[in-house]
């Protein structure tokens, strides 16, 4: 929440201080009068917040992230999109310009037809019954962000290189990926690229147990050879460059579960959540060390709690033998409904929370009653 005020201020400060400026200089030189709406100055400005990316700051400022290149476009000391830093201060928009959502391509699992629909946006919505308690969650996620299990990360291929030696692709370019025929792949076959944006490790035993990673687009198999094959960029969020990672297509996480009793018992720690931020509250979506190898199922609720304290009670002068430790409930500080279930970790939507949670905090199957 923090963060939304400090953008929401850096924004209205820096507008309020452009326009203030032009108040005070003559009209531009191509005639057009004080306060003429169509006068060409009169922008619109944002600095960059830390963890902001090209792709949030169009869906939230342009009304839809698709428009992120028209922002790269304004901004000509952007070299990389990808990399876009605090402190940067970047034109959005005309003031009098007005944007609409594009219709973009959704692309298809691989074998099916490609409708034309509009992007997808994050999208949260929690369902009550009539006691209060929470009986179904409707989760739809942008397209340029996810998790992804080292496993999974150890058989994904990678982009070789782009058609014409482009540092960079977008969509319609042509590029090369190590995966071929012999392992199966065919023509029209649709892979996601990525990158690793950090590597995930579990709080208490400190192994490796995923990454985070930006989607950059997709791509469409139309040349093959046996070790590897030309590909088509037929959708883009952000660009694309040799050494990005590939794996068959995987749509952005869109689901309504609804809420299942596991009786089981797991207990893990969230390991990350969706906005690298380093608390997580109601309405956040988080990761955790808990999968399918635990009995974890998507529908399950995970309670959040903090380990209740440890008291020693005895008189100071008392031998240490005579003195007794008395441990104190747990305290309950939130629930996390299970979205997506890996193998050894789940994606999960905070539903209700008392207090901002922690990376690291515990996580526990509740007892059934």
């Amino acid at each position: 929440m923090w963060k939304k005020l400090i953008g929401t201020a850096a924004i209205l400060i820096v507008a309020s201080l452009a326009y203030a400026q032009k108040a005070d200089k003559p009209a531009a030189s191509s005639g057009a009068a004080p306060g003429d709406e169509t006068e060409a100055v009169k922008k619109l400005i944002y600095v960059v917040q830390p963890n902001d990316t090209m792709w949030d700051i169009s869906r939230r400022f342009l009304n839809s992230p698709y428009y992120w290149p028209k922002i790269w476009e304004r901004n000509q000391f952007i070299i990389n999109p990808k990399l876009i830093y605090p402190g940067d201060v970047i034109n959005l928009y005309p003031e009098t310009e007005k944007l609409t959502p594009p219709v973009v391509e959704k692309v298809p699992k691989i074998g099916e037809e490609k409708p034309g629909v509009t992007g997808p946006s994050e999208e949260t919505k929690v369902v009550l019954d009539e006691s209060g308690r929470v009986k179904k969650v409707i989760y739809q996620e942008t397209a340029a962000t996810g998790w992804i299990e080292t496993g999974v990360l150890e058989k994904a291929g990678k982009v070789l290189k782009l058609n014409d030696l482009h540092n960079y692709g977008g969509a319609w370019d042509h590029a090369f990926v190590n995966v071929g025929s012999s392992a199966g792949v065919k023509e029209g076959d649709i892979f996601s690229v990525f990158e690793l944006t950090h590597q995930v490790r579990d709080p208490v035993n400190h192994r490796k147990i995923g990454y985070k990673i930006l989607n950059n687009g997709e791509i469409k198999i139309v040349k093959l050879t046996p070790g590897a094959a030309e590909a088509e960029i037929i959708h883009s969020y952000f660009e694309i460059e040799p050494g990005d990672f590939i794996r068959p297509y995987v749509p952005p996480l869109s689901t309504e579960v609804s809420v299942v009793s596991v009786n089981k018992k797991a207990e893990g720690s969230i390991v990350d959540d969706r906005h690298d931020s380093p608390s997580a509250a109601q309405n956040d979506v988080v990761y955790i060390n808990l999968g399918k190898k635990d009995g974890i199922e998507n529908g399950a609720v995970l309670e959040v709690y903090l380990p209740g304290d440890k008291l020693t009670s005895g008189s100071k002068l008392s031998k240490k033998k005579n003195k007794t430790m008395t441990v104190l409930p747990d305290k309950i500080i939130g629930n996390v409904v299970v979205l997506d279930t890996g193998e050894k970790t789940c994606v999960g939507l905070v539903t209700y929370s008392v207090q901002e949670f922690k990376l690291g905090d515990r996580v526990r199957l509740p007892e059934t009653k």
